[in-house]
């Protein structure tokens, strides 16, 4: 699996019986690499955008980031913002 690339978002080193385990950065074509966001902000980003998708919000948000090549600072503070201003889900009323 290390060999093949298996899991792309992961970096794996195999030392010894020692498997250590890092996130990669995300890069898309010529984009801004952005590192992973941290699951503890998910958690805070699933409470400010209540009934979205969170990981449609994070591709929303990296690419927002990238096609306006934003200098994000702190990944994590920049993405609850933009869950923030997305808000909860509202389901329109259909009848």
């Amino acid at each position: 699996m290390i060999a093949d690339g298996v899991i792309p978002e992961y970096d794996f080193v195999l030392t010894g019986d020692l498997l250590t385990v890092r996130p990669k950065k995300t890069v898309v074509g010529n984009s801004i690499s952005l590192p992973q966001i941290l699951p503890d902000t998910y958690e805070e980003a699933r409470h400010y955008a209540a009934g979205w998708d969170i990981r449609v919000l994070e591709a929303e948000w990296r690419d927002w980031v990238n096609r306006k090549k934003i200098k994000v600072r702190n990944p994590d503070a920049n993405f609850v913002k933009f869950c923030k201003n997305r808000g909860p889900y509202k389901q329109e009323e259909r009848f």
